[in-house]
């Protein structure tokens, strides 16, 4: 995967994922993240465009792409679209240019990526998926198995952790959000014994 830059370079945020003040006047969850700093809208991964116009008087111009495995990427508040409804994308490629149409205070990105149809931290979920721009070089060792990566649902443990959806790979927990319906869940027990040989939990 690629940020919505076309790039591994982490954006710039205006507003973050996650519960908003109450005083600024907006919703009380805040379901993406809003990007800022650059002009042209990326594919953050290859799939095919299921949208791609006005959506509402919030979301102003949007496109969504839907990348297969029940995770589809959306992309609101564009100046204008350089894809269609139907359209096959590659990772990386031009999809839109950054505007302040619908209900935005300004030129931005507002990204959501969803899981089965709920959003996660969207940033988070890329950065545990970015796309390697060199190859690796290194020789491994044949007598380690790397472990497969996983997607799961973590029960909370007061003082140590947050519950919630937790992406796993290369020995290292990334916490994307609440809770995905459908994920299988992990107690606190088998989470904490999990703790000892993976960071961030």
């Amino acid at each position: 995967m690629l940020y919505p830059t076309g790039t591994t370079t982490r954006p710039r945020v205006s507003s973050p994922y996650g519960p908003r003040d109450p005083r600024i006047g907006v919703g009380a969850f805040h379901h993406g993240a809003d990007l800022i700093g650059f002009d042209a809208i990326h594919a953050v991964a290859s799939g095919r465009v299921t949208f791609a116009g006005w959506m509402n008087a919030a979301a102003g111009n949007t496109v969504v792409i839907d990348h297969g495995g029940g995770v589809t990427s959306v992309y609101m508040h564009n100046e204008r679209h350089h894809v269609r409804k139907g359209d096959t994308v590659s990772e990386g490629a031009h999809i839109a240019d950054m505007g302040d149409t619908g209900n935005a205070t300004g030129e931005c990105n507002h990204l959501e990526i969803r899981v089965r149809g709920k959003s996660v931290e969207p940033l988070a979920y890329i950065a545990a998926r970015l796309t390697q721009t060199a190859p690796n070089t290194t020789h491994p060792n044949p007598t380690t198995k790397e472990e497969e990566p996983m997607l799961v649902n973590i029960q909370g443990h007061a003082g140590k952790r947050s519950g919630g959806a937790y992406f796993i790979a290369n020995g290292v927990a990334t916490y994307l959000g609440p809770v995905v319906v459908g994920l299988p869940l992990l107690t606190t027990a088998h989470a904490d014994a999990l703790a000892k040989a993976v960071s961030g939990l």
